[in-house]
């Protein structure tokens, strides 16, 4: 990166932040940076040396000079090496900065930021209003967490309030890791009613953090009728149980994060998991007017219909996934997006609710016989991620994109520390590099409402690259992109890379192309 060609003459600590998804994005990231490193400082006698050093006033801005609101924080000294092809290991003790931010970076591509010292007066940490700690507010969405740790979502746009989402619902589950049983009883533990310990822990320009806490008290598995069950190999659809009359307590931990520029709330879920044969969902009640529900998955967003029809046969009503579940009516909609939650399931009794599987705990394998899968207990802590969009009607490609985009978070990389050893012997701080790339760049930008990029790669047997999008609505869209400087010649190819028919951009350098509904579409470029 040209990082010489950052403005103005002051000492400066350059990082790049990259976006490898196909939107632009702007979230808030946190990047520890190295001050600097002193290669004379060892682990033994170096520590103390290195925190000595007096931290400065510092002030982030983004490749045109500008201040960007930011937490600098001093995150302490640490012992690391460079391993160089040409000689043994070289350590250092590093003084470092935590920095946390919201950034903007273009699709497919990366953006400069810079550290430098500051005027005392110029420090950009806010002090936190925490008048209100149970909401949480941007231009586009207002949180009210309440009593029991559910929360209320306003979208500003639309006007809808959707509320009590996000309560934790436990149930007893003597299946196996192929289907979920629920225990004969039918006991289930939530926390719907149950006073919530709830503190804001953060609030500043760039986002608001609201901790929620809650102590279950669930049965410590099955009773002990399963177990005998289980060796007799009794099939699962026939098998009598209820769950121990033994509690134990399961901690839930919930973080809710609003980004300055956030369109939907994301949630991090902690779950202190130490009973057995049970299953952990969230649940999120839509109150939508609708008999249907959209679902992502392999290359579509698949509509399915929110009750089962009378040839469905199994006992749960779940569903499978991949990135994320929506529904929507007339006038607006709701999307849940995960990372790694697989099973859902649409309550169609309980007002349409979106209820998104977060830790199922069972005790064999399955399919045939009895194999014991003691690990698949999941005992331990665990930490699930999703994230709740409302949405207007009519906007459903935008949920989609937002839905993707949770998927894959920015990045960021210092620079001006390669072969820092070389420099000279002692403290070496970041340089600045006259390089060949600019201090921002997007390799690929395009448009299109509802159409998705699912690869940015390199050819198999040539050095062509190859991009791959699908079209996930029910109509023909279009996709437009733009040429960019390191593209000579886009075709259109096919999933074994053969090269088809050549694209000609319009006069504005643009190309359009029209996807059929659902269609995958493969483009081969010539670098």
């Amino acid at each position: 990166m040209n990082t010489a060609a950052l403005p103005g003459n002051s000492e400066k600590i350059p990082f790049v932040v990259w976006n490898t998804s196909g939107t632009a994005k702007k979230q808030v990231i946190a990047k520890e940076l190295h001050l600097f490193r002193d290669y004379n400082l060892f682990v033994w006698d170096g520590y103390e040396a290195a925190e000595a050093v007096e931290m400065p006033n510092l002030v982030l801005r983004d490749a045109n000079g500008n201040a960007v609101p930011a937490k600098i924080e001093n995150a302490g000294i640490s012992f690391g090496y460079d391993l160089p092809d040409d000689r043994f290991r070289q350590p250092y003790m590093a003084k470092k900065v935590l920095v946390t931010f919201e950034a903007e970076v273009p699709a497919m591509g990366y953006a400069t930021y810079y550290l430098e010292q500051a005027e005392p007066d110029q420090n950009q940490e806010t002090s936190a209003d925490f008048a209100n700690e149970r909401v949480l507010e941007n231009e586009n969405l207002k949180v009210t967490v309440n009593e029991d740790g559910s929360y209320q979502i306003l979208n500003k746009e639309t006007g809808r309030t959707y509320e009590n989402l996000g309560f934790y619902e436990d149930t007893g589950d003597m299946g196996n890791e192929y289907i979920y049983i629920q225990d004969s009883g039918k006991q289930t533990v939530t926390t719907k009613g149950m006073k919530a310990e709830i503190r804001c822990v953060e609030k500043n320009a760039f986002r608001t953090v609201v901790e929620i806490c809650h102590e279950m008290m669930i049965p410590s598995g099955m009773g002990e009728e399963l177990q005998r069950q289980r060796e007799m190999c009794i099939d699962p659809y026939t098998r009598v149980a209820n769950r121990s009359k033994e509690l134990v307590p399961m901690e839930v931990k919930t973080v809710l994060t609003l980004e300055k520029s956030g369109k939907g709330l994301r949630v991090a879920t902690t779950i202190c998991n130490q009973a057995k044969d049970h299953r952990v969902r969230v649940v999120m009640p839509t109150g939508l007017n609708t008999s249907t529900h959209l679902a992502d998955s392999a290359f579509e967003v698949v509509k399915r219909n929110n009750r089962h029809n009378d040839t469905w046969t199994n006992p749960c009503g779940c569903e499978r996934q991949q990135c994320f579940a929506a529904m929507e009516d007339e006038t607006n909609g709701l999307l849940v997006a995960n990372r790694g939650l697989y099973e859902y399931e649409v309550l169609a009794d309980e007002e349409n609710a979106i209820a998104v599987t977060l830790l199922r705990s069972v005790a064999e394998m399955g399919d045939w016989g009895y194999f014991p899968t003691p690990k698949a207990q999941q005992i331990g802590t665990f930490t699930l991620e999703f994230e709740v969009v409302p949405y207007a009607a009519g906007k459903t490609g935008e949920a989609f994109t937002e839905g993707y985009a949770f998927q894959q978070d920015l990045t960021a990389a210092q620079a001006g520390l390669s072969k820092a050893w070389l420099r000279k012997p002692g403290q070496v701080k970041p340089e600045l590099v006259s390089g060949e790339m600019p201090l921002e760049m997007s390799f690929l930008r395009f448009e299109g409402e509802g159409i998705h990029l699912t690869a940015f790669k390199k050819g198999l047997e040539k050095n062509d690259l190859f991009v791959r999008f699908v079209n996930n609505m029910p109509q023909d869209e279009v996709l437009s992109f733009r040429k960019e400087s390191w593209m000579k010649e886009v075709y259109r190819s096919n999933v074994v890379e053969e090269k088809g028919e050549v694209l000609c951009p319009d006069e504005n350098g643009v190309y359009h192309v029209t996807l059929r509904e659902f269609e995958i579409a493969t483009f081969g470029v010539v670098k």
